[in-house]
């Protein structure tokens, strides 16, 4: 066991920025408006991937929003899907829009989880815990050090909390956390909430877990609260922060002092005055003054041998996500009384469907509506059973349950496909028309009628266009939902269809004057002609 933590107390690889907060949509009126701006909170953390977009489409609000609360607060970038404990390699698609972003914030620290969360294209949206075993520390590290060396900056891993240990795991908790860091040369994001909940979970001291770790490392410190379930405990970040929680707070400062300190909450979140409260606790609690910074500004560059994963650790992961959409398969999760393996694993399972069922609840409550509770729940496992969610956004899930219901040719698709594409829309209003095509009609005037026989009208991305029996709705974020009677649709549909300009005046000669009136589309020279 490497045991460099020793070496150093109460100094820090990394700045102190007082205290922050996990900012959630609800509350950026308050933090954006001068008026109401919190002045208590020294800096806010914000989860990267509601801002990297998604694979689908990308709504450009959110981005615009975070580059203006940057104007007056530091930021902390927090990601749930980098997966370094999968078994398999990252994802270079995802690790790309990562950086984009981090290089446009610029943020204080970036953080994601030791943990996994996506095997074979299946995300799983939790943050799935891992044995400890020599192996997966190698595996771990080797992932987080090229990370590092991609980003050129050193990252934080959080520690997780759990509901199950496996039977192959060869060391605690903390001497795992303390081989992954070491190794790659890292920073730890402490979270105590998780650290509390999977002591009492697995019946260990968490006094004495956090007393065994490098110090140095930990660049940020989160609290949240918890929700009890017969004396289990649920990591649900949708209560305050609890009173042991605190005290354990309280007592890491003393011994060791604290890092840049933050507080949780992502359901049943209250108005920011309530929250507030909670941030000025953490400030009377926070000791900081006995920390120094070790002058260490980025990681070191290793290259670590490659220690071949074990046959279970190759393959227990498929059988985790096997086992959340369908019968459970796991082995090697310990029976720990008083709940047994398949017990424990309900937690995540159950976690699972809820995470999804919330997701498409908010994208077709009236398809919800109309189907009624129990058969959207059977239309909810049917569909994601047959595609399981593969994106690392939620915003993404819709395009699975559309793609079953048209498989399925489902009684509800025309609703189905209604909500999506206003949902499509809505994320795509504020984008340009693609390169290449031109906004202006009045300089069709100045073509040719050879020039204006090659001219294509070209649909502004957030057009989207669904035929439910003998109407079309056409959705765009301006104008929100347009619904258009036949025959009046066939110009509509002859945009659609790139018909050319001069034959969609032979067949609808209103239709030119309708697409001016709005950003409808654009107009360029078709090639092929």
């Amino acid at each position: 066991m490497i045991n460099e933590y020793q070496m150093v107390e109460k100094r820090s690889l990394f700045k102190n920025y007082g205290v922050g907060v996990g900012l959630r949509p609800k509350h950026y009126p308050v933090f954006l408006n001068p008026e109401t701006r919190p002045k208590v909170v020294d800096w806010v953390e914000v989860i990267a991937e509601n801002f990297m977009g998604g694979e689908l489409f990308h709504h450009p609000q959110p981005l615009k929003n975070l580059m203006r609360l940057r104007e007056n607060y530091a930021i902390a970038l927090h990601g749930v899907s980098l997966s370094l404990g999968s078994a398999h390699d990252l994802d270079a698609e995802y690790l790309k829009k990562w950086k984009a972003l981090i290089d446009q914030v610029e943020p204080i620290v970036v953080s994601d989880h030791l943990c996994w969360t996506r095997v074979h294209g299946i995300q799983t949206h939790d943050l799935n815990p891992l044995p400890y075993t020599p192996t997966l520390v190698n595996h771990v590290a080797r992932k987080i050090i090229q990370v590092q060396d991609f980003l050129k900056r050193r990252i934080l891993i959080e520690n997780v909390s759990s509901y199950l240990t496996f039977d192959s795991s060869q060391m605690s908790e903390a001497e795992f956390l303390i081989e992954v860091a070491t190794q790659a040369d890292c920073g730890l994001l402490l979270d105590i909430n998780n650290v509390y909940v999977s002591a009492r979970n697995h019946d260990f001291d968490p006094r004495a877990l956090l007393s065994q770790l490098p110090h140095w490392r930990v660049g940020q410190i989160h609290l949240a609260g918890h929700t009890e379930i017969n004396g289990f405990l649920i990591d649900t970040h949708d209560h305050p922060v609890r009173d042991e929680v605190w005290n354990l707070f309280r007592w890491y400062g003393e011994q060791y002092g604290h890092a840049s300190a933050m507080i949780e909450r992502d359901g049943k979140i209250p108005e920011w005055s309530e929250l507030e409260k909670e941030i000025v606790k953490m400030k009377s609690l926070t000791i900081s003054e006995s920390v120094s910074t070790v002058d260490v500004p980025t990681p070191h560059s290793t290259v670590l041998k490659k220690s071949p994963l074990s046959p279970y650790e190759q393959t227990w992961q498929k059988s985790w996500a096997d086992s959340l959409i369908g019968d459970f398969q796991m082995t090697g999760i310990k029976n720990q009384p008083p709940l047994s393996a398949e017990s424990r694993f309900e937690f995540y399972e159950n976690a699972f469907w809820i995470r999804l069922d919330e997701a498409l609840s908010i994208d077709f409550p009236k398809l919800k509506g109309a189907l009624g509770e129990e058969a959207w729940t059977e239309v909810l496992f049917a569909s994601l059973s047959q595609f399981p969610p593969q994106s690392w956004t939620l915003n993404d899930l819709g395009e699975n349950l559309i793609q079953w219901c048209r498989e399925t040719n489902h009684p509800q698709l025309g609703q189905a496909e209604l909500e999506w594409a206003g949902i499509k829309a809505s994320a795509l209003g504020e984008q340009g028309l693609p390169l290449g095509v031109n906004p202006c009609f009045e300089e069709l005037g100045h073509l040719s009628e050879n020039e204006l026989n090659s001219v294509i009208l070209v649909p502004h991305p957030s057009m989207q266009w669904v035929v439910p029996e003998k109407s079309l709705v056409w959705y765009d974020a301006a104008e929100k939902k347009q619904t258009f009677e036949e025959p009046e649709w066939r110009g509509v549909l002859a945009l659609k269809e790139a018909t050319p300009l001069s034959q969609l005046s032979i067949y609808e000669p209103y239709f030119l004057e309708w697409v001016r009136s709005g950003i409808i589309c654009g107009w360029k020279k078709n090639a092929s002609t």
